[in-house]
């Protein structure tokens, strides 16, 4: 059934029961499998439009509609919804009242430029990137071409670096807009917890230009908080919170604190690196960092969380080249991974990298760190990176603390998270191809 060098649950459905972890996997089968099930009559319009209506409910608050609902732009453009029915072709007038706030939209992107900016102490280099940022231009330079060619050197300048080529990106893009919609017709729909009118949000598209733009995330407040490395992949309730009480001023590592100190959090992660048949060979290892996490063993556990995170990304990067290829010289077996006697190849050549592997050309050279953000890849390859040499050299015998710890933990959640995306997406994959052809192998027959 499933051809890599993985071994399943004998009792597998057993598991699908009992198991919370295998629980996911199993809901993820049968969310693919009713997808493909889909009577024809469900266009691929009706899929493409409730998945639109999802992003609707999750990006628009009822709060940023009621603060609209005041305005001209707002209020026509909801009347006119409000009148056509499904299948009717938006028109004109929307996109014209559309066009008129794309000036403010970019008003309101350039206005985070000075704040960043003002972030960045290398005088040289902010002179030359304050140039280049004024300047007009039709394509954005790499990040990276930057940071290098202004010489930024600085792990938090260069994230300032990155917040301002994506501000630039983005006010490229805004401008450019032509339509509010990805569609011409209207396809009603309730939506959210309130199971408000899709009319609303639609009317909050055409109000605001920057509705999906994530543009606090520009912010100085953003760019100093000291989790935002963790993005999008972890809670967004506890990331929300955790965000607000930075911006009044909190210590936020000691707020994480009691996140992990909660059984049922870190038991769930417990339960996941050690079900996930990508992760499993490490389980006994950090139920012992749990347990010394409980105990109190500060130093214990950030220095073994070091190495497991390490270990996790690398088991995660072998089965995925099982899966992509692009990571590992092909000749290399699984003797030569683990004993480290293999190259990497470069994304960008297509070549191997000659010279030894590490985590830092695994994550930022190969094909298989674009399935991590930057800011995570970054945090990783530098931050803690920096902190793991001499910890594991014997040269730092102080490191590590209740608030490390729980920092360290979180980016085992993350990488748990995508770990677990990704092979519940491919287990689904692999179960309904295994049916399809038992089904088709049984008429036949």
């Amino acid at each position: 059934m499933f051809n890599l060098d993985y071994t399943l649950p004998s009792n597998l459905e057993e598991q699908f029961q009992t198991n919370s972890w295998w629980k996911g996997v199993s809901e993820e089968v049968d969310r693919v499998y009713r997808v493909k099930q889909l009577p024809s009559s469900i266009t691929d319009r009706h899929k493409h439009g409730v998945i639109e209506a999802i992003f609707e409910s999750l990006e628009i608050s009822d709060q940023k509609i009621d603060e609209a609902e005041s305005h001209p732009v707002f209020i026509e453009a909801r009347q006119l919804i409000k009148g056509m029915t499904p299948g009717d072709i938006f028109p004109q007038r929307l996109n014209e009242l559309f066009q008129s706030r794309i000036g403010e939209a970019v008003q309101k992107v350039d206005a985070c430029a000075p704040a960043l900016l003002s972030m960045l102490t290398n005088e040289a280099g902010k002179r030359n990137i304050e140039a280049w940022f004024a300047a007009p231009v039709e394509k954005v330079p790499s990040y990276l071409w930057l940071v290098e060619n202004f010489k930024i050197e600085d792990l938090s300048q260069r994230f300032v670096v990155k917040r301002l080529t994506e501000l630039a990106e983005l006010r490229l893009r805004v401008s450019k807009f032509k339509y509010p919609f990805h569609e011409s017709d209207y396809l009603a729909a309730k939506v959210g917890e309130n199971n408000r009118d899709r009319a609303d949000y639609l009317a909050y598209r055409v109000y605001d230009p920057l509705w999906l733009s994530a543009i606090e995330e520009f912010a100085p407040d953003y760019i100093s908080f000291p989790l935002r490395w963790a993005g999008s992949l972890f809670s967004i309730g506890i990331m929300q919170k955790l965000y607000e009480r930075h911006k009044a001023g909190k210590d936020v590592l000691a707020d994480l604190i009691p996140h992990f100190q909660n059984g049922e959090n870190l038991n769930l992660l417990e339960n996941a690196i050690a079900s996930c048949p990508v992760t499993a060979k490490q389980g006994a290892l950090f139920r012992e960092i749990v347990s010394s996490f409980h105990s109190s063993h500060y130093k214990i556990c950030s220095r073994s969380l070091l190495a497991l995170i390490e270990g996790l990304i690398w088991d995660f990067a072998w089965w995925w080249n099982q899966l992509n290829g692009s990571v590992f010289d092909s000749a290399t077996n699984r003797a030569d991974y683990q004993n480290s006697n293999f190259k990497l190849i470069n994304k960008k050549t297509k070549a191997p990298i000659n010279t030894d592997p590490s985590i830092g050309l695994l994550l930022r050279n190969t094909t298989f760190g674009d399935e991590f953000y930057f800011e995570f890849v970054e945090y990783f390859c530098e931050e803690l990176f920096r902190e793991r040499n001499p910890v594991l050299h014997g040269r730092d015998s102080e490191y590590g603390d209740d608030k490390k710890a729980a920092a360290l933990f979180l980016a085992v959640q993350i990488i748990e998270k995508k770990i677990t995306s990704a092979f519940s997406s491919w287990f689904a994959e692999e179960c309904i191809r295994t049916y399809e052809e038992s089904k088709t192998k049984a008429a036949s027959n």
